[in-house]
């Protein structure tokens, strides 16, 4: 169990800090580990070749309760049921991403053979994941480099960062009441509360800052009443990204999850479904897929 303490240490010495506790004594950083492990999760995945680049394959999850052999034997539980390969364990509390850590053990590739799992984690969470994954996808997208190269094969960069604007504020952020083109409906208690669901008190307040700051530049939207918007790339623009890129950090999504996604998203904007795909993420990757 101490390797896996090694993994949770930051993650929850992070969670203690947001809570005010800045020097935790050893009996608070016990209590809150034994705390989170209660609802953990760990995904087992394999490195695999997949067009000229490489992907991972789930293999299998589930509770850290269910997985105790692989907790107290990591590589001869990888070994005795997968064989060789390089391996990925992705532990998770909820829907939040605590950490990964890598084995090699040695042997015939077993996996091979293996019946692949999806990514996605709500099987084993009781929190409702789809406006989180909206959200974390859509952050990623917009601070993602490669996303925005492959962008510029297709828009124009001003065209497109209103377009994204219109999306979080009249889609993505549900609790906001402001729109960029016309009246928001009011959002009604019950998505509010379900959006609230997917993140801890701390990351709706981040998530708060974030839109409020966003909203304060909105005024740099040009032409939005005509229905041919864009959104300078200036200075303010790029203070938008660089806090997006704060928010997304906080929020500490799977990255290997997230890549996959990303890599979709391009997919999408190819076929000219960018927007969409977007808007609904889960429906990006085919069982194959992911």
């Amino acid at each position: 169990m101490d390797w896996v303490w090694t993994l949770y240490k930051k993650y929850i010495t992070k969670g203690l800090v947001a809570k005010g506790i800045s020097d935790p004594t050893e009996a608070e950083l016990e209590a809150a580990f034994m705390k989170a492990l209660a609802g953990s999760s760990v995904t087992v995945l394999v490195q695999e070749p997949w067009m000229n680049s490489v992907r991972f394959k789930g293999l299998a999850r589930g509770s850290l309760s269910e997985m105790t052999d692989l907790i107290r034997d990591p590589m001869t539980w990888l070994q005795e049921r997968y064989g060789g390969g390089k391996f990925k364990l992705n532990f998770h509390e909820g829907w939040n991403f605590v950490a990964t850590k890598n084995f090699k053990p040695e042997g015939p590739p077993l996996w091979k053979d293996a019946p692949e799992i999806s990514f996605y984690v709500e099987a084993i969470s009781p929190l409702h994941p789809s406006d989180r994954e909206r959200v974390v996808v859509f952050l990623g997208f917009l601070t993602s480099e490669e996303c925005r190269k492959a962008c510029c094969e297709h828009a124009q960069p001003e065209v497109l960062a209103a377009a994204l604007t219109k999306l979080w504020f009249e889609e993505i952020y549900i609790p906001g009441e402001t729109a960029v083109e016309g009246i928001k409906p009011e959002p009604t208690p019950e998505d509010c509360a379900r959006f609230n669901a997917c993140f801890s008190t701390e990351e709706l307040t981040m998530l708060e800052r974030f839109h409020g700051f966003f909203e304060l530049r909105l005024n740099f939207l040009i032409n939005q009443v005509h229905g041919r918007a864009f959104f300078p790339d200036n200075d303010s623009w790029r203070g938008v990204l660089q806090h997006a890129r704060y928010l997304l950090a906080e929020l500490d999504p799977d990255p290997e999850w997230l890549r996959t996604m990303l890599e979709a998203m391009i997919k999408k904007l190819q076929e000219g479904q960018l927007m969409e795909g977007l808007r609904t993420p889960r429906q990006l990757l085919s069982p194959c897929d992911t």
